[in-house]
């Protein structure tokens, strides 16, 4: 019989016994045929996805390796000749044969190869002036500046010249409340004159302005007191034999008057500003004309003149050029003593010269540098050249930028003929004249 211990000894091994048993034992594994069955589908799906994918990614990389293969044998002889010969320069001004082509060469092509375009430092096309006059009161709109602006950006054209004041007085937008008291806001055009100036620069044209000084109609009829008048008792308004009055420049109320315009311009955006007219009339008999001169003359007037509007410049923005446009029969034949014109003291004063070489404003018989022009009207290529012989002496000490002309039926042939006159003078500034806008 068994006694308690020999029960708890025996108790003791079967426990053990029976944890040695249930930890050796493999854990049984639960199988089920729709178990295998769902394992072998995800299976399945798993490898066709992956399978797709390669595919995807083989025709892709196939597509991507004939494309640029039928790219390559795509491109013609002529288009790789393109390419090879692209010239840098094909902006800069090049000579014209007679017979030549209307402006400057096509715009070049893109190169695949080629660095992103650099934005154009609008202030160096002074030195390469190619421009056209434009007359704002022609504009309808922004969008047909564009269009206009399409056009000439594709013929070569780089700057443009609008009028700020014209000879009759009129200014054709808003400056200030002084213009706008002379000729009326409904003479002014529709078109805001800062987004005209922004639009310009938006596609990279220099923007010319061109101020009539002191042959003013309007404003000698507004500011009577500011007009050059008679000698006679009743003090009227002079009258030159075009019709048109002019403020008299010792009056300081007049020379004020312009200076007001010149500086409200130049806060507009205007890369340079030309004066026109900013000298005395060529008045047939002085005796009948009161000058009120308070003992100064004519040259020294001009010459403060100008220096004023130098230093209005030079204030508000000094890198903005200043022009002074001469007509060219005053040139030709300038009575200096008249008008106060010397063209040796002025060139101090400004950056350049500007004059009409249009064969239509030259007169017929013309005697130029020594030679007579019968017809310039006929001759554009003579008549152009024979100006710029006779001007050789003011080109060599000053930019000198002519007028040719693109008007009164001039087309491809006459407008280069003119522009090969200049070239062969190394003139490669000029600007054409159109009065409707057309070129």
């Amino acid at each position: 019989m068994m006694n308690r211990n020999d029960m708890q000894i025996n108790n003791s091994d079967r426990n053990t016994s029976y944890y040695r048993a249930r930890v050796g034992k493999k854990p049984k594994i639960e199988t089920s045929v729709f178990l295998d069955k769902a394992k072998k589908r995800q299976m399945t799906n798993y490898k066709l996805a992956m399978g797709l994918l390669f595919a995807f990614m083989f025709v892709f990389a196939a597509f991507i390796l004939l494309g640029s293969w039928l790219n390559f044998w795509v491109v013609s002889d002529n288009e790789k000749e393109i390419a090879v010969e692209f010239d840098f320069n094909m902006f800069a001004p090049v000579p014209l044969a007679n017979s030549g082509t209307m402006f400057t060469d096509a715009e070049p092509l893109a190169m695949a190869t080629e660095l992103p375009p650099q934005p154009v430092d609008i202030g160096e096309i002074f030195y390469n002036y190619n421009g056209v006059y434009l007359d704002v009161q022609k504009l309808e709109s922004l969008e047909q500046l564009q269009f206009f602006i399409d056009n000439i950006k594709a013929k070569g054209i780089n700057a443009i010249n609008i009028d700020i004041k014209k000879e009759d007085g009129s200014v054709p937008y808003h400056i200030n409340g002084q213009t706008d008291s002379v000729f009326g806001e409904e003479s002014q055009i529709k078109i805001n004159i800062e987004d005209i100036i922004k639009t310009l620069h938006g596609n990279e044209l220099y923007v010319s302005g061109t101020v009539a000084c002191f042959k003013d109609s309007l404003a000698s009829t507004s500011f009577v007191n500011y007009s050059l008048r008679e000698s006679s008792a009743a003090k009227m308004r002079w009258e030159d034999s075009d019709g048109s009055y002019w403020l008299n420049p010792y009056s300081e109320e007049a020379r004020a008057y312009v200076k007001n315009i010149v500086a409200d311009s130049v806060k507009l955006g205007f890369d340079e500003i030309i004066l026109s007219w900013f000298f005395f009339p060529n008045v047939a008999n002085e005796n009948l004309v009161s000058y009120d001169d308070n003992g100064m003359t004519k040259y020294d007037l001009i010459k403060e003149f100008v220096t004023e509007q130098r230093f209005v410049l030079d204030e508000i923005a000094p890198n903005v050029k200043l022009g002074l446009n001469i007509p060219v029969k005053y040139f030709l034949d300038m009575p200096n003593d008249k008008m106060g014109l010397s063209p040796a003291d002025l060139a101090e004063r400004c950056n350049f010269f500007v004059t009409s070489f249009a064969p239509s404003d030259i007169p017929a018989g013309a005697k130029i540098n020594g030679a007579a022009i019968n017809n310039p009207a006929s001759q554009p290529y003579e008549t152009v050249k024979s100006l710029c012989a006779h001007f050789d002496y003011i080109i060599k000490s000053i930019i000198f930028r002519p007028y040719i002309q693109a008007f009164n039926g001039y087309g491809e042939s006459q407008i280069s003929n003119q522009q090969q006159a200049l070239y062969e003078y190394d003139i490669t500034v000029w600007q054409l004249v159109n009065f409707d806008n057309i070129y």
